[in-house]
């Protein structure tokens, strides 16, 4: 790292990169349709695809209407089967609760749905060959940790597992969590099977340095010691550059990350392409899978931009009023502002805008010998 004299660099690891092979979900880029699909959206995204495989997408998370959940049906079938074709995975949301709120998808369940219900959807899905069920947002906050309600639901996320590990496609279970004190979060992170369970971090926190840097690094040492997955809430699609400089540090993370797909009927082409970008160099380099370093005190960042290290890419969001230039030493590779066409070259990154680079090798030093 480039640093000036007088100045002290240090560089915290928050995560150790994961060993090995890995399932698909380890480390997913996941799009969230933010509309509830019925027959004819259903229909257009079939068409599209193709276009989200060339994208880069690992998956889709989509809530189909009701009707479109219940007994052997083809359309949802059909649908899977679209997206297997070009290698996107499917998750299907249940459509239990009416309403969404502006984060996620709301809770498992309603009143008007029984656990019968609830369970006959679950069929629904793995007859279909969905590769992941979505519980939504988990309701635990309005149950005590010892309360007869709290047990009930735990009974019923058991009894959903249950119905998913007795299948031949073994979908994941996916969900979301409401903000819990870490004791409360590790109780839950035990006793559950699901392989994402989504936090509020990057959507409740403010987006300056340390605050957010201690949230992140707060959310692997909450999962790492248990074995789970990180997994990255989707953000409220906006069609603004602050967003997309959001959308494209939080593809930098570790983990399982889901994102929103603009609405359909009006998909701006640079967000399309700035995804594309991020998603083939977030795969190039591992980062899915990777370690994660959050670094401070580089002279040329100051202390209100947020940098880390992801695997050996350098992410550089600058959340400070005033730009900041990013030495010719790191190449950059995706970026929200205009990149210069000129070969090493200092890279200007205007407050709210966020980049990727190839970071400096470290050259040994060479030694004379006699």
């Amino acid at each position: 790292m480039n640093a000036t004299k007088g100045t002290r660099v240090v560089t915290t690891l928050v995560h150790a990169a994961r060993k090995g092979t890995h399932p698909w979900w380890h480390s997913s880029a996941i799009c969230r349709i933010p509309s509830r699909v019925d027959h004819e959206l259903a229909q257009l995204l079939s068409k599209e695809a193709i276009q989200f495989a060339r994208v880069g997408v690992d998956a889709l998370l989509i809530s189909p209407i009701p009707q479109m959940i219940w007994g052997v049906n083809p359309e949802l079938a059909a649908l899977v089967r679209h997206f297997h074709r070009v290698g996107v995975k499917i998750i299907v949301h249940l459509p239990a609760a009416a309403e969404w709120n502006t984060h996620d998808f709301n809770g498992p369940y309603s009143s008007d749905e029984t656990v019968t219900t609830l369970l006959g959807r679950v069929r629904a899905c793995v007859d279909a060959e969905v590769d992941g069920i979505d519980l939504g947002t988990l309701p635990l906050t309005h149950y005590g940790p010892n309360s007869s309600e709290r047990q009930e639901f735990m009974h019923l996320l058991r009894l959903v597992m249950a119905e998913v590990a007795n299948t031949d496609t073994l979908p994941i279970l996916t969900s979301s969590l409401p903000h819990m004190d870490d004791a409360d979060l590790k109780e839950i992170l035990q006793e559950s099977w699901f392989h994402h369970l989504r936090n509020d971090t990057l959507l409740d926190i403010k987006w300056k340095n340390p605050e957010l840097c201690d949230s992140i690094a707060n959310t692997f040492i909450n999962r790492d010691p248990l074995g789970h997955v990180a997994a990255w809430p989707a953000l409220p699609y906006e069609d603004s550059e602050l967003h997309r400089a959001r959308t494209l540090f939080a593809l930098s993370l570790p983990g399982a990350v889901y994102f929103n797909s603009p609405p359909s009927d009006a998909i701006p082409p640079s967000f399309v392409l700035l995804i594309q970008q991020a998603l083939r160099t977030r795969a190039e380099h591992g980062m899915g899978t990777g370690s994660l370093a959050h670094v401070r005190g580089l002279a040329w960042a100051g202390p209100d931009c947020l940098v880390h290290m992801s695997a050996q890419v350098l992410v550089v969001f600058n959340t400070s009023d005033s730009t900041v230039v990013v030495p010719s030493e790191h190449r950059p590779l995706v970026s929200t502002g205009v990149l210069s066409t000129q070969l090493n070259s200092d890279t200007p990154l205007a407050p709210g805008q966020c980049a990727w680079f190839e970071t400096a090798r470290v050259r040994p030093r060479v030694f004379a010998t006699e």
